[in-house]
């Protein structure tokens, strides 16, 4: 959603937390928040992180319990060339990925092939003072993670 959103959402077996950031009253891109990139996995996930540790410490620690009727949810890509359902490579964009429930034991096993196209291709910034290179890489939208 262009940058317009961010949320992480986890559970325990005793507790469910999502973490969203935004604005609500209108669709406008965070950009940049203390040196990262707003992304789900950054600052939300950073938010629930602290939150579910503090909301979690004096619950009881207990085993999840599996489905009687053996059925389980998986993330999984439909190839669009062969309709065939895939496991999902690190590079499927995740406006491709779908949960989908299976029988256990009848997931898909095999991933979705990954084409020359679906490798991102990383800025050259060797030889760059690193803020310039800092610059580049935050500019093709990878996380500093440094301070520059």
């Amino acid at each position: 959603d262009e940058a317009e959103n961010a949320w992480f959402s986890g559970f325990t077996t005793n507790l469910a937390a999502c973490v969203w950031m935004g604005y609500p009253e209108v669709n406008k891109k965070m950009g940049i928040i203390h040196d990262m990139r707003v992304q789900g996995g950054a600052q939300p996930a950073m938010i629930w992180n602290l939150f579910m540790t503090e909301a979690a410490k004096d619950l009881p620690i207990e085993n999840f319990i599996r489905p009687q009727d053996d059925m389980i949810n998986i993330q999984v890509v439909i190839n669009p060339e062969t309709g065939e359902v895939l496991l999902p490579n690190r590079f499927t964009p995740l406006d491709q990925i779908i949960i989908k429930e299976f029988r256990y034991g009848g997931e898909p096993t095999v991933q979705m092939p990954i084409t020359p196209d679906d490798i991102p291709i990383m800025p050259m910034v060797s030889l760059k003072h690193i803020n310039e290179a800092n610059h580049i890489l935050i500019e093709a939208g990878y996380i500093s993670v440094f301070d520059s």
